[in-house]
């Protein structure tokens, strides 16, 4: 059985370690981006009858449905720059995962009819 432990620092890790965790910390970052434009877009429908029209891809499902195709777009484009952007670069994987969790919560927060009612 494997014991898997959290590094205290990113100074634990080896440089090999870091290099394999590359695709995971974009793939992290990726998602936080995604649920945030997601959000943002629930805000913007509720804003613009305009951007809500525009979101309406399908009239049996509203917004909804430009909403979810353009957020998982987004979040494609993301993971796919992000992914090339990171190649050079070291991250901790720790610290992605925080900052994913933050832009995730942000993301989520948006989709509520409590706070995105606060632009309508």
């Amino acid at each position: 059985m494997t014991n898997l432990q959290m590094p205290t620092n990113s100074a634990t890790a080896t440089n090999s370690d870091m290099k394999s965790e590359r695709p995971i910390v974009a793939a992290l970052l990726a998602m936080g981006a995604g649920v945030v434009i997601y959000g943002l877009l629930v805000v913007l429908t509720e804003i613009s009858a305009d951007v809500k029209d525009f979101l309406s891809l399908k009239d049996s499902v509203g917004p909804l449905s430009g909403k979810t195709i353009f957020g998982v777009l987004a979040w494609l484009v993301i993971w796919a720059v992000l992914h090339l952007a990171l190649r050079k670069t070291t991250i901790d994987l720790w610290r992605a995962f925080q900052i994913s969790l933050v832009m995730v919560g942000i993301g989520v927060l948006f989709t509520f009819p409590i706070f995105f009612k606060l632009f309508a």
